[in-house]
């Protein structure tokens, strides 16, 4: 059983890696679920509670700094307050729209739209657009590393 337990979980952290890049899996809430059951499950063996605190607030952080990233990213590119709003606005619809591609694609297209609406510079949209997408890889990368900080932290602990 704990041998099981303790392939699920490792499992199930290695598929919130995964999920930390590819869209579609909620990686970093996908690892913390699975330390939380681990522990719920197998008790003193497991990892520490402060761990979980930890865990759960770097989670959180990179959940914020995720919806953050995005926005800030298109304005230090030369984007004005409307290609933020695009950014995000374009985030959201085109997961909504597109499913995990759009979470890439729809910031971009989103930042160069609202940009051009408002500038009418297609060169400043693009840019606005370039700053769109370097936030959606940082934050892919903020994500990917808090998803294998939670798997490096479970080997470590167990």
């Amino acid at each position: 059983m704990d041998a099981l337990l303790y392939l699920a979980v490792l499992g199930l952290l290695v598929l919130g890696v995964v999920g930390a890049v590819v869209p579609v899996l909620p990686g970093p809430v996908l690892g913390l679920a699975a330390l939380v059951a681990h522990k719920i499950l197998a008790g003193p063996g497991s990892v520490s509670w402060t761990f979980l605190a930890v865990a759960a607030a770097a989670v959180a952080a990179a959940a914020f700094v995720d919806l953050l990233l995005c926005g800030a990213a298109t304005r230090l590119f030369g984007g004005t307050r409307q290609g933020m709003i695009g950014a995000v606005f374009g985030l959201v619809a085109g997961f909504l729209l597109l499913g995990p591609i759009g979470l890439f694609v729809g910031p971009v297209l989103g930042a160069v739209l609202f940009e051009w609406i408002e500038q009418r510079s297609i060169c400043r949209a693009l840019r606005a657009g370039a700053g769109a997408t370097a936030g959606t890889l940082a934050a892919v990368l903020v994500r990917t590393t808090v998803a294998a900080g939670l798997l490096i932290g479970f080997l470590a602990a167990v």
